[in-house]
């Protein structure tokens, strides 16, 4: 099986977005897919605005993009608009099932006025981050899990960075974003626990709030405690891959 590679560099991306301009897409509208495509990193977003939204740097209103940032246009599409930046106010984008090239005037014309730029696809984290999973493939699972965990990319990603512990007085809660990731998709599951725990969460009234996906701080923490006390043991299986 092969590992997956590093995405590509700026000026690689910027060769592959070019020779890619005048083919097609699978399918119309994936400005953002095309996008991530000439960097070979996944879409984490479902449309180009919640990729701005969610982007830390971002350059509003700045015309002056360097090659191969993406740059975002309002369009009529609600998900707004994503192209690739060759160099010299030229970009690669999707039209329809095309992949065309225009200039920042015809661009405008077509999907709107910019918004603007911001380097979200870093590939230099990228890189790192797939470097890391590489060094973790065949190890252990709790090794793999601490270092996703504190990789600046993840940070990023599921919005880790500058959060802050909770504040009672101020009524403010931690970002328990990857946390609650990491227990939905990579451990213990919405609904596949064993039959026993989920009986006694429900007979102590807490399998309602898990089910509403509600903050962990929002549950009864020491009947969680004592839960998890309980069947720390047989849960193990569930909760680590074994090397």
């Amino acid at each position: 099986m092969a590992l997956p590679t590093a995405p590509l560099t700026g000026q690689q991306a910027i060769d592959r977005a070019a020779s890619r301009v005048g083919g097609t897409m699978s399918d119309s509208g994936l400005c953002l897919a095309f996008t991530r495509q000439c960097y070979e990193v996944p879409s984490y977003y479902y449309s180009a605005i919640d990729a701005w939204n969610a982007a830390v740097e971002q350059h509003p209103d700045d015309r002056n993009p360097p090659p191969s940032a993406p740059v975002w246009f309002w369009s009529d599409s609600v998900y707004r608009h994503v192209a690739f930046h060759l160099g010299g106010n030229q970009y690669a984008t999707t039209w329809n099932e095309e992949i065309r090239q225009y200039g920042l005037g015809a661009m405008e014309d077509i999907f709107g006025p910019l918004i603007g730029w911001a380097p979200d696809l870093n590939t230099y984290a990228m890189a790192s981050y797939m470097d890391m999973l590489n060094r973790n493939a065949f190890g252990n699972y709790r090794q793999l899990l601490e270092d996703v965990t504190l990789h600046p990319a993840m940070g990023y990603y599921l919005n880790m960075i500058g959060s802050k512990k909770a504040d009672p007085a101020k009524g403010t809660h931690p970002n328990e974003n990857f946390a609650r990731e990491v227990m939905q998709l990579f451990s213990i599951g919405l609904y596949k626990l064993n039959t026993e725990v989920l009986d006694r969460l429900e007979h102590q009234g807490l399998w309602s709030h898990l089910a509403r996906s509600e903050p962990f701080t929002q549950l009864k923490r020491t009947q969680l405690e004592n839960l998890v006390d309980d069947y720390k043991q047989r849960a193990t299986d569930q909760l680590v891959a074994k090397p």
